[in-house]
């Protein structure tokens, strides 16, 4: 949860792990919960036209974007390889900026919905969303050093490496119960089957 924010600029940075043929999905949300106004989709390792009834396709080498449009753009993502993602979002200009592996690849107009609905056009910053995408039993990944900051400046919001949470526990229980108010689920049920579970089995840094 990033605040149903309204104005600022703000980046998003994580890394993620992917083994060979999984896949993985995030996206960031104009307001959180979501009510299916997603700003941006990223299907990672797959490909998938974001559709009702659209298949998602296992793609190693590719990640299918939709930002601004359908299929905006696509993503050199590969298996078993430490991914860098960081998101800029210029709430007051109205535009967004995604890099990968530091490499700029697409800016969109931040306050349209990921396939350009405009039933959903809206400037509002409310979250970023982890999750297994539509008809995708395969997604599992990894992610790490979860930092969300002011721009400029580089007031840190959010700064997360799961190190100080217990392995094997839910995440968005046992970051509430460290005090932190920013992980929750689709849900909104905390240590629920849709909470994701701290893991030592990959670390871009540290062990968890």
């Amino acid at each position: 949860a990033l605040g149903d924010l309204t104005s600022g600029a703000y980046d998003i940075e994580f890394d993620v792990y992917i083994e060979e043929n999984y896949i993985g999905y995030f996206n960031l949300m104009h307001h959180h919960p979501c009510d299916g106004d997603q700003a941006i989709q990223v299907y990672l390792q797959a490909t998938n036209t974001g559709q009702p009834g659209g298949s998602t396709i296992v793609s190693n080498g590719h990640g299918s974007v939709p930002a601004g449009g359908a299929e905006a753009f696509d993503i050199p993502c590969y298996w078993n390889d430490w991914m860098h993602f960081r998101i800029r979002v210029d709430i007051d200009n109205d535009v967004a900026e995604f890099y990968f592996n530091g490499q700029f690849l697409h800016t969109w107009q931040w306050s349209l919905e990921s396939f350009a609905n405009p039933d959903y056009s809206d400037g509002t910053l409310g979250g970023i969303d982890f999750f297994p995408p539509v008809n995708a039993n395969n997604s599992r990944y990894y992610v790490d050093n979860v930092v969300f900051s002011v721009v400029p400046g580089n007031e840190t919001l959010v700064d997360d490496s799961f190190e100080e949470y217990a392995v094997g526990s839910k995440i968005a229980t046992a970051s509430n119960a460290a005090g932190h108010a920013w992980w929750t689920t689709w849900s909104q049920e905390a240590g629920g089957t849709n909470d994701g579970t701290v893991s030592d089995a990959y670390a871009s840094e540290g062990v968890n």
